[in-house]
């Protein structure tokens, strides 16, 4: 059975995606809208839970939004714990040159 896993998802999204002038666009740099959480990570998160068939029972995570001048976190690192006892880590940046 799965043990532990790990995930890494680094990109630099240029700064157009961003574009707070563009009401189509605003909502990615808006808290409780965007960030690379809501937008990309979840997909993942939701990904594990199908291929694995367990959910996620615990999570700890930290998240730093200093790469822009945005509401939301461009950057941080996850550990999930799955309701069978796997543990894994998932880092995060949409800042990143990859």
């Amino acid at each position: 059975p799965l043990r532990g896993f790990t995930a890494e998802f680094a990109l630099l999204k240029p700064e157009g995606y961003f574009e707070k002038d563009d009401p189509r666009l605003a909502w990615r740099g808006q808290k409780g809208k965007g960030g690379p959480v809501l937008i990309n990570m979840i997909h993942d998160v939701d990904l594990l839970r199908y291929i694995t068939g367990h959910e996620v029972s615990s999570i700890f995570a930290a998240t730093t939004a200093t790469a822009r001048d945005n509401e939301v976190e461009d950057t941080g690192a996850v550990t999930l714990i799955l309701d069978h006892g796997a543990v894994g880590t998932l880092f995060f940046s949409d800042a990143t040159p990859s």
